[in-house]
Parts: structure tokens; C-alpha cells; sequence
């Protein structure tokens, strides 16, 4: 096998094989994962080691249209990352609900670790075999056939270090016997329960994200993907320490006392967020290349401006879109708010978010209101300076990026675990507010209105303010040449070539 950079030494007719690092990274093919984990190759490639990304083909080509990794791209700021395709059918995401919620995570998950393994195969003996390989927690089989291979199984969690924990204790106690689990979120014997969980005093069953309850459809691969934590190497969440410092201590508590092979030490867990740069208004070329986003935000006063986006693909009915417009309009705050195209219904079968804004609501809001439709640079939104406030629908990447600009939030939770962490951010942090949502989940115009003016006039709106500035600071802080983040970086690096150097052997 012909390795570049390797040193050899031969011995009794073995041949001892010191391979050049090359760590194979498989996120789960949804977009905020697939961002996460090429943020923390990127970083990885930039402290000189080869990252091999294994992606569905058609996922490379998105990620390349987008510009977020091309070769060329990779030439020029001099990192060594490869793209591997991984052979996976495609989703359909505009195939209904159950594609678009859990059971479409469950078969991108399926076809990504199917995919993988035959990769892997393929791959073995071959001068771009991995030497290491971090997986997506979502990804619980690839561990098992890595350690097949003898090779590190590493994990990353793109949740936060609150879920993480809770994730991990709530299935482990389950095993044990000790914990009894709600059917389904409208469980009757259930209904008026708390659970406490690691980073959290209570949360409501009803808060649990959906993989946590026995007749969910996701519930084992939610239950396998948990406990595989325990039988990873090393396990790297993309929050950081000080954030969250309650949840790593509790975690660590845990994975020490769990069932485990006595002979196999306990799991590292290193925080390496946060994983994006921090973008500035001085990182713009020049006025033409501006988003119209962007310049609508330099003619808003500081810290004035609301922003409302709701992830990569967080839809609402027509009902809804009209409540959120008029909401918006009748609060008084300058506002950008980004929309999905609506939820498809008998009586609204459009695309586009202009056929169902009434045209007098964008008349009416065009000097402190901008309506986009689908995207937005969301770092350099929150960045800017006259970004005052975030109606998200608080996915942990949208939070933390909020916390790492400084921003206060209000919290619109959507589904999977982001009822999770808005109860963390409300109740435990305090650097958000959350809206009154209806049985059905609706939230009325005037519940906009008074969220928005309670984010920023309110009784508590000095404290969020001030909770999400001390923690920005820490943010910064820790991505500083001192901070934990850069030194557990640099640990993860001299980890992954001490493994290298010292645990490949290859018999000639």
C-alpha cells in the first residue's frame, strides 16, 4: 500500500505502516447537519490534516452550486479536503409530511450508513482508506462497521451539549429499567408530566422531541443512535464548553457509569463550536456584491431590526403567513423576515410567499420592512449591527449563532428537538422569549405583536439583552488563541496523528 508521507520500519517480515492522516467525515445528508460537519473539516484541513466529506453526489453538487466547498475552493485557502460520493437514493422532500419529518430522517439515515459501508469496502487497501472517521450521531451503524476495520469511531453531535446529555440519560435509564417513557406526546397518563434531565430542572413530556416516545417510528434508531455514544472514541459537540457547561459535566457523569467494555477507557467529549467564522460587515468585496438583505439593513437604525427565519425548511400554512405579515405590521419594528413557500393545501397550491402576502401589508411596512423569500446570509444578518432581535425557530445551529452574534431571541419551536432547546433557552438561560402558540399550534397576529414589542421594550428585555452579550463575549473568547475551542482543536489533531503513528499496522 503506498501511503504519502508514511515512514516505514520492517521487523520480523512485518512492515510497519505510519499513513499520512486522512479522516473521513459522513455527515447526515440534511442541511444543517451537512454545514456543521463541513465546518469542523474545514477547520480540521486548516491545521494540515486531508478530510475526506462523503456526501450523496447530489449533495456535493448542492453544496458546489452554493459555493460552500469546490475544489477549487479548497486549492485556493490550501486545504486538503476531498469529496467521496456516496451511492444514496434521493429524497424527496416535497413528498409529504412523513418525508419532510421523521421517517425522511430515518431513511436518510438508513441509505447514508448502507451507502457508507460500501464506500468503506470499496475504499480499504486503497491510498484514500481512512485513518480515523467522524460520523453524524444520527449515524449509529457507521461506528459499528468502522470498529470492524480497527479504526477510530469517532462521533459529532450537531445538538446541543443540553440535548446531548439528555438524549444519552433518558435512553440509558430507559434500558436500565429505571425510567418509564410516554407513549406519544398525547399520552393521557403523561399529559400533565416533567422529567428531569441533565442541563434542564424540568421540561414537560409534551417537550420532548419526537424520537423519545415508544410508539414513534424513529424511537429504536433514536434509541440505538443514544447509546452508541457510549461505544464511541471520541465525541465532539458542536456547541462549546462554557455555554453549557452544566450539560458536559453531566454527560461525562454519565458515559462514566455506564454499561461498557471495562477494558475500553471512557469517551473524550471535546466542544469545537462554534464551527462557522464570525463574518463581518468588512468582509463584503464591495457595494455591488451586497445582499439586498444586507442593504436593507444599513438603512435601519442600530439594533433595531427584528429577523425571522424559520431553518432550512420550515414551512407554514397560508393562515399562518398572513398572521406573521400582519403580526410584523402592526408591531412598529423594523423587520426582515424570511419565508418557505407555503404548505400546500386545496385552497393554496402556490409557491411563492408574494401570491399570499397581501401587496398593502408590503406597501404599507416598505420603509422598515423586508419580506424575502427562501434565504438570507443568516451569520451576516445576525452580525450586523442594526440586527436587534431573532424570531427563529430555534434549531440549535440558529441559536448558537444568535448567542455568537449577541442577539435576543423568541422562540417558535417547529418540531424535532428545538421544543428541547427552546426550554433551555427561556427557562435555564434566559436570553430568549418564547410566543403562545394555540392547541393546533397556531400563533395569532396579535401574539406576534406582543412578542415582538415584549423583545424589545419588555420588563425582561434589559436581562435577555444582557444574558445573550455575556455569552456572546464567551463565544468569542473561546475561539481565541486561548480559548477551549482552539485548544481542543489542536488536541483533536494531535490526537488523530498520535492514533495514526501508533495503532496502524499493516502485515506484508
Amino acid at each position: 500500500m503506498d501511503y504519502s508521507g508514511e515512514h516505514n520500519s520492517v521487523s520480523n517480515g512485518t512492515k510497519e505502516v505510519k499513513p499520512a492522516p486522512n479522516v473521513w467525515i459522513i455527515p447526515l445528508p440534511w442541511f444543517s447537519h451537512i454545514l456543521c460537519h463541513l465546518n469542523l473539516a474545514k477547520k480540521l484541513a486548516k491545521h494540515g490534516l486531508t478530510v475526506t466529506f462523503c456526501l450523496p453526489e447530489e449533495e456535493i453538487q448542492h453544496l458546489a452550486a452554493a459555493g460552500h466547498i469546490t475544489p477549487e475552493s479548497c486549492q485556493r485557502e490550501g486545504f486538503d479536503i476531498r469529496l467521496q460520493p456516496l451511492v444514496a437514493p434521493r429524497l424527496d422532500l416535497g413528498s409529504g409530511e412523513n418525508t419532510r419529518g421523521g421517517l425522511g430522517i430515518l431513511k436518510q439515515a438508513v441509505d447514508t450508513q448502507d451507502a457508507f459501508e460500501e464506500a468503506l469496502k470499496n475504499k480499504w487497501g486503497s491510498d484514500s482508506a481512512p485513518t480515523c472517521v467522524i460520523s453524524d450521531i444520527w449515524l449509529p451503524r457507521t461506528r459499528d462497521v468502522v470498529k470492524e476495520y480497527n479504526l477510530p469511531a469517532w462521533v459529532l453531535s450537531t445538538l446541543s451539549l443540553t440535548f446531548t446529555a439528555g438524549y444519552f440519560y433518558v435512553h440509558n435509564m430507559r434500558m436500565k429499567g429505571n425510567l418509564k417513557l410516554a407513549r406519544s406526546k398525547d399520552d393521557p397518563e403523561f399529559q400533565h408530566e416533567q422529567i428531569c434531565v441533565p442541563g434542564l430542572d424540568v421540561i414537560p413530556y409534551k417537550d420532548l422531541p419526537g424520537g423519545w416516545f415508544t410508539e414513534s417510528p424513529i424511537f429504536d434508531h433514536s434509541r440505538i443512535s443514544a447509546l452508541s455514544l457510549a461505544k464511541a472514541d471520541v465525541i465532539l459537540v458542536s456547541s462549546f464548553q462554557e455555554l453549557e457547561e452544566r450539560s458536559f459535566c453531566a454527560l461525562e457523569r454519565q458515559l462514566k457509569t455506564s454499561p461498557k467494555n471495562p477494558h475500553r477507557k471512557v469517551s473524550n467529549i471535546w466542544t469545537v463550536g462554534p464551527t462557522f467564522q464570525f463574518p463581518s460587515i468588512a468582509d463584503e468585496a464591495g457595494e455591488e456584491e451586497r445582499h439586498s438583505c444586507l442593504k436593507f439593513l444599513d438603512s435601519q437604525s442600530k439594533s433595531s431590526v427584528l429577523y425571522v427565519a424559520f431553518g432550512s425548511d420550515g414551512c407554514h400554512s397560508r393562515e399562518q403567513i398572513l398572521e406573521i405579515a400582519h403580526g410584523l405590521e402592526s408591531s412598529g419594528q423594523p423587520f426582515l423576515c424570511v419565508l418557505h413557500r407555503p404548505m400546500k393545501t386545496p385552497d393554496c397550491q402556490t409557491d411563492d410567499i408574494f401570491a399570499v402576502i397581501p401587496s398593502e401589508c408590503i406597501e404599507r411596512t416598505k420603509d422598515r420592512g423586508l419580506f424575502v423569500q427562501s434565504w438570507a446570509p443568516q451569520q451576516k444578518v445576525l452580525s450586523h449591527p442594526s440586527t436587534g432581535g431573532f424570531l427563529s425557530h430555534f434549531g440549535f445551529n440558529s441559536m448558537l449563532e444568535a448567542v455568537c452574534f449577541g442577539v435576543p431571541l423568541i422562540a417558535w419551536p417547529l418540531g424535532a428537538e428545538q421544543r428541547f432547546n427552546t426550554r433551555w433557552a427561556v427557562d435555564e438561560a434566559k436570553i430568549g422569549l418564547e410566543v403562545y402558540r394555540g392547541p393546533d399550534g397556531f400563533v395569532e397576529r396579535g401574539e406576534v405583536e406582543r412578542s415582538v414589542k415584549a423583545l424589545f421594550y419588555g420588563d425582561e428585555a434589559r436581562v435577555l439583552r444582557k444574558n445573550v452579550s455575556d455569552l456572546h463575549q464567551k463565544a468569542k473568547e473561546c475561539v481565541g488563541e486561548n480559548g477551549s475551542t482552539t485548544k481542543n482543536l489542536q488536541a483533536i489533531v494531535d490526537h488523530i496523528q498520535g492514533t495514526t503513528r501508533s495503532n496502524l499496522k499493516l502485515h506484508i
